[in-house]
């Protein structure tokens, strides 16, 4: 009884912080995005996005605490740390942004992210090219931030400080100024102020991956089409689906839900592997193979797939 009680006052804890904050400019760690009606969105309709989950604040959590623990690693190292959380504003662009820090190096300072990431995520990221080349959309987004640090700063290089979450591994990693690409994101965020002083929304871009996790895609008009195979695993699979949507909305996430979970999403991987677009239900997957490198293990592939709700 008493674990369940202290699991519930944890969980409402993390609730209490899921919030929408009223947003009027362009902010620099979005500024990458690849949607310019999701920038404009962000702007033009912030209390309209949907709240993200219980599991993303988690997240969003456990990468403040990493980000606290890399930057007394790097003090106790005997490195100058100044500007912690500096602001920095660019006001003919209607940008503003926060560095995590600065490091002092032989008289020069450069601008500092600190990201903490999973172990593969980690291993795999060994580069600013491969941020730019990589799967997430989080991940392409990072050097977009640092360009506009650099030349709202007036500086040529900044650091990338990534930490493996698992076994504390650090690696940094040196960004050059990018101008060609820099200035792409500058035309970008000037259409997008254009967009919003004439009131019309940008094209949205067609690109499932993206639309299927965006804050969003309940507003965006005209409505999103979904386009994919109707029937893969019958209705076996729409009740997978359901019972997956409701466990990720359970309360209690601390208990035996998380092994259950798993279970179902294994089995509606099964179902539509080797299907890229599946209509189920209220239900639109995408799914596709990912080829896993060979670290210390032998190289394998899996099936990933990502769920969005179609009502």
């Amino acid at each position: 009884m008493v674990a369940e009680i202290i699991a519930e006052r944890i969980l409402d804890s993390v609730k209490a912080k899921i919030k929408i904050f009223p947003c009027h400019v362009n902010r620099a760690s979005s500024c990458g995005h690849p949607c310019e009606r999701f920038l404009f969105y962000s702007r033009a309709k912030w209390n309209e996005r949907a709240l993200h989950d219980v599991s993303l604040q988690l997240i969003f959590d456990e990468g403040n605490i990493h980000e606290e623990s890399v930057l007394s690693r790097l003090k106790s190292s005997g490195i100058e740390v100044v500007e912690q959380q500096r602001s920095f504003e660019w006001k003919e662009l209607e940008l503003t942004g926060h560095i995590d820090c600065s490091i002092i190096w032989e008289g020069k300072s450069y601008p500092a992210e600190i990201k903490s990431m999973s172990p593969h995520t980690f291993d795999t990221v060994n580069s600013v090219e491969d941020m730019v080349n990589g799967k997430y959309v989080y991940l392409r987004g990072y050097p977009s931030q640092m360009y506009m640090y650099l030349l709202m700063k007036g500086l040529e290089t900044g650091l990338f400080i990534l930490k493996n979450k698992v076994n504390g591994k650090i690696k940094i990693i040196e960004v050059p100024l990018d101008f060609e690409a820099a200035e792409k994101i500058l035309k970008k965020l000037e259409r997008v102020n254009k967009a919003l002083k004439e009131k019309k929304e940008p094209e949205r871009i067609e690109d499932a991956d993206i639309c299927i996790d965006c804050a969003f895609k309940h507003i965006c008009l005209p409505p999103l089409q979904f386009s994919g195979e109707v029937g893969v695993g019958s209705g076996e699979l729409v009740r997978l689906l359901e019972e997956k949507e409701r466990l990720e909305a359970e309360t209690e996430p601390f208990k035996s839900v998380e092994h259950r979970l798993k279970a179902v999403t294994d089995e509606i991987k099964k179902l539509t592997e080797g299907h890229e677009s599946v209509i189920a239900g209220n239900f639109y997957l995408t799914g596709k193979w990912v080829e896993r490198a060979a670290f210390t293990a032998k190289p394998s592939r899996y099936w990933s797939v990502k769920i969005a709700t179609i009502k």
